[in-house]
């Protein structure tokens, strides 16, 4: 007993362009059964509704009213990805335009089916070579090995014909759907691709053929005349007996097909990746100018993006590090004792001044943010002798440690040398004068190794020698003159003091590692010295952070800025993508439909595309990156000839790295979205139909 493998109940469609546009009704109430193995013919006039029947039994429209089931598969409850798998698993289309993709070739049209299908044992070696075996197998049937390297633009009307029935054939569907297949042949071709048919209806597949032609129709079990899109007459010839020789004949492999209702929708996301990826290769090959052209927008945002940003803050970190230079990360911390205390009042340990071993030195460990530090004690309005030579104005005695040449602004020698940790340790009565001093003191005679007499107002007097000169140096603070000071170590300075005050350490001074916020770390010393002496103590912080902190903002909104600028170009260049993209869909409308009819999901046409888009500012967006870099070395390195602050060095921010392959992927998938949401939306029919 025949088999119905199609069976249509009530099916009626109605056509809409669109929502403006009067409904156009196009098959009513259509009833059908047709068995498997079995070939029939439907005939009518253009506009009968034959072609829009085809397309409902092949998946390619969405049914509106009525049942349909083709295959055990009930097509009104299949999703749009179940509806994919179904195309790809059951149904083989040929179509009478061809709709051979032009930029494949014919092995590639052939081979497109595969690239959707279910392969799970695709690298099995026995499997790949049985599929070989079958293709080349299905080439040489229909005589088209000789032309599998030419595109459809080289073959003439048969070839492309017996192209579309390979490419039909090569997943061994159990249906196939043919629309006018020989309305653009001759004569000759169309007995043999009606033959071809015939051998394949004998070896069990179900062919459903829309034509014209008479010749066609008498060849088929079976004819269902349409008018007005209804099914008005059957005919029905007498079965063939026996097998007959054919002039074409072809040996396709029996595969099993699933007849559950619900296709699967599995497949192996290895063997589906390299297929899109050879797609978007073949697709970008094929427009190799506008391509390029497209990527010099995004080569130049995301050179630009890299370079400003790295520029920006190579020169922010230059700029604040000139600062420290000038004392901008230095912190002063001055303590004194709390004469407010009742004697009530209850303190941990009572504070007088700083000791040096026990205060200041654990500091270095405790706050690693430290890079210097040195008590400072200081004698004003002092004056000196040499000789007969004498200077009494705004000279200034400082005692410190070795350390404190790295925190005070002024440490550079014209002559001699500085005092170290053995001259603070031994106590050496030993100094290093300003410049001022030794201009006015010494005028044109050698005075390093020279002693000087230094008397205080207090009548404390001591003699050092001249150990090295400063350089001069200018101040903005009208109440320090740093080219008159006398710099001794802080031992000495304590050793030669006659009262007590002059011996106490109550202001000292450090330099904090670059980057750090100094301001922070001497709230955390303040705390410190709190905490341990409680309100015995009366500790203040004095820094230069409003400076810097003023500084670092600025140079941020500058460096923002640049990287503002750097974004507006990627931007052109990822809207340049998305307009190349936007043509590219338009373009290749019949070639998404071509892809929906042999299987693709939505999700694979949307993946292709975007793809493409996040290849095509993946390779400019690494060569951007490789110019970005090379560009802003240059301009470090030219700077670097002409500014003796700046010495060149390769400088790789991982930072602006990150942040310009970060907006690769982001422009890349922005600017292809939308394209891949507008070529998934196209219907199968609207997209082979357009021109």
């Amino acid at each position: 007993m025949p088999t119905p493998i199609i069976i249509i109940q009530n099916l009626s469609y109605t056509y809409r362009p669109d929502r403006s546009a009067k409904s156009v009704p196009v098959l009513f109430n259509v009833n059908l059964k047709i068995n498997k193995g079995e070939m029939v013919a439907i005939q009518g006039k253009s506009g009968s509704g034959k072609s829009t029947l085809l397309y409902l039994i092949g998946g390619t429209l969405k049914i509106q009213k009525g049942q349909l089931i083709v295959a055990n598969y009930n097509l009104n409850n299949l999703t749009s990805n179940q509806m994919a798998r179904f195309r790809q698993q059951t149904l083989g289309f040929v179509f009478q335009q061809f709709h051979l993709i032009p930029h494949s070739n014919v092995l590639e049209n052939i081979l497109l089916p595969l690239s959707y299908t279910n392969t799970p044992n695709q690298n099995n070696q026995n499997n790949q070579n049985n599929q070989n075996n079958q293709v080349n197998r299905l080439l040489e049937t229909l005589g088209i090995t000789a032309v599998i390297d030419h595109y459809p633009n080289q073959l003439s009307g048969g070839q492309q014909q017996r192209t579309a029935i390979a490419r039909a054939l090569i997943n061994d569907p159990q249906i196939i759907l043919a629309d006018e297949p020989t309305g653009n042949l001759d004569t000759k071709t169309s007995s043999e691709i009606v033959s071809l048919f015939k051998q394949l209806k004998r070896r069990g597949k179900t062919i459903v053929i829309v034509t014209h032609d008479p010749d066609v129709a008498a060849e088929c079990d079976r004819i269902y005349q349409m008018q007005d899109g209804t099914i008005i007459e059957e005919q029905e010839r007498e079965q063939e007996q026996g097998q007959v020789t054919e002039a074409i004949s072809i040996d396709t492999q029996s595969t099993s097909i699933s007849t559950s209702t619900t296709p699967s929708t599995s497949s192996t996301p290895s063997h589906n990746y390299k297929n899109l990826l050879s797609s978007v290769k073949s697709n970008l090959k094929q427009n190799k100018m506008r391509t390029l052209l497209t990527m010099i927008g995004i080569t130049i945002g995301v050179a630009a993006m890299i370079s400003m940003v790295t520029l920006g803050l190579f020169t922010k970190e230059k700029l604040l590090e000139s600062f420290s230079d000038l004392g901008a990360n230095i912190v002063n911390i001055y303590a004194s004792r709390n004469w407010e205390l009742k004697a009530t009042d209850i303190t941990p340990v009572m504070f007088e001044s700083f000791n040096y071993k026990k205060d200041l030195l654990p500091l270095k460990k405790i706050f690693p943010e430290i890079k210097a530090l040195s008590p400072f004690l200081d004698d004003w309005n002092v004056s000196i002798t040499h000789g007969s030579d004498y200077l009494d104005k705004d000279i200034r005695v400082m005692g410190m440690n070795e350390e404190g040449w790295s925190i005070i602004s002024n440490n550079e020698l014209i002559k001699g040398k500085l005092f170290n940790n053995y001259h603070v340790d031994d106590k050496s009565a030993v100094c290093v004068i300003g410049f001022d001093i030794n201009k006015k003191l010494f005028k044109n005679s050698e005075s390093i190794g020279k002693i000087i007499v230094v008397k205080s107002n207090n009548s404390t007097q001591f003699t050092c020698k001249i150990l090295g000169v400063l350089k001069e140096v200018s101040s903005n603070k009208d109440w320090v003159k740093p080219n008159t000071l006398i710099y001794v170590p802080y031992t000495f300075f304590m050793a030669r003091a006659k009262n007590f005050w002059e011996t106490q350490i109550r202001h000292f001074m450090f330099r904090a590692t670059p980057g750090v916020d100094i301001e922070q770390v001497g709230k955390k010393i303040k705390v410190f010295f709190e905490k341990k002496y409680g309100i015995s103590i009366r500790c203040h912080v004095g820094t230069d952070s409003t400076l810097i902190a003023q500084m670092d903002k600025s140079l941020t909104l500058f460096t923002i800025i640049l990287g503002a600028l750097a974004a507006i170009c990627l931007t052109v260049g990822g809207v340049g993508v998305a307009n190349m993209m936007m043509v590219s869909v338009a373009e290749r409308y019949r070639e998404i439909g071509i892809r929906k009819a042999v299987g693709a999901s939505d999700r694979h046409i949307r993946l292709l595309f975007l793809t493409e888009a996040i290849i095509i500012c993946l390779i400019a967006g690494l060569i951007g990156l490789f110019l970005g870099v090379f560009s802003y070395q240059a301009l470090i390195f030219v700077a670097s000839k002409f500014i003796n602050k700046i010495q060149f060095a390769w400088v790789f921010n991982l930072g602006a790295i990150f942040l310009s392959l970060s907006s690769i992927i982001i422009v890349g998938i922005l600017s292809g979205i939308i394209p891949a949401l507008k070529a998934e939306r196209l219907q199968i029919i609207e997209a082979l139909r357009s021109e």
